[in-house]
């Protein structure tokens, strides 16, 4: 069977940008990574006690925060059973409204510097 090749010649930098967008993935974990772990950092954090509290904290849900990374996607995610009814807007039990930040609520107060951090890692890749 007889092949038919074509093959573009004459543009270097457009053949840099191609090269550059193939190593996207690879260049965009060190970002993700800074914002998965930002994520994280701040959903461990604990509120002070309530006053007059008795309850002697664990430390665990802050310790189960963990983070992961796959292609393109980063989470940052709790083990523990209990964290959706202390830290998720929709389940949070009314004993912690208020008090305890949700995961939506860390997400906003983030999300402007983690897509300006990902944002100028990909603006280096297309602009070179």
């Amino acid at each position: 069977m007889a092949d038919f090749t074509i093959i573009v010649t004459g543009d270097e930098e457009i053949a840099a940008r191609l090269a550059r967008l193939r190593n996207a993935e690879q260049e965009l974990r060190t970002p993700m990574q800074r914002s998965v772990e930002k994520l994280r950092a701040e959903l461990a954090l604990y509120p002070p006690p309530p006053e007059g509290s008795t309850y002697r904290r664990t430390g665990t849900l802050g310790r189960r925060w963990l983070t992961s990374i796959s292609g393109l996607v980063g989470k940052a995610y709790n083990t523990t059973v209990y964290a959706p009814y202390v830290q998720d807007e929709e389940q949070q039990a009314g004993v912690h409204r208020g008090r305890w930040q949700t995961v939506q609520s860390v997400g906003r107060k983030l999300q402007e510097e983690i897509m300006a951090d990902l944002m100028e890692t990909i603006a280096r890749l297309l602009n070179g």
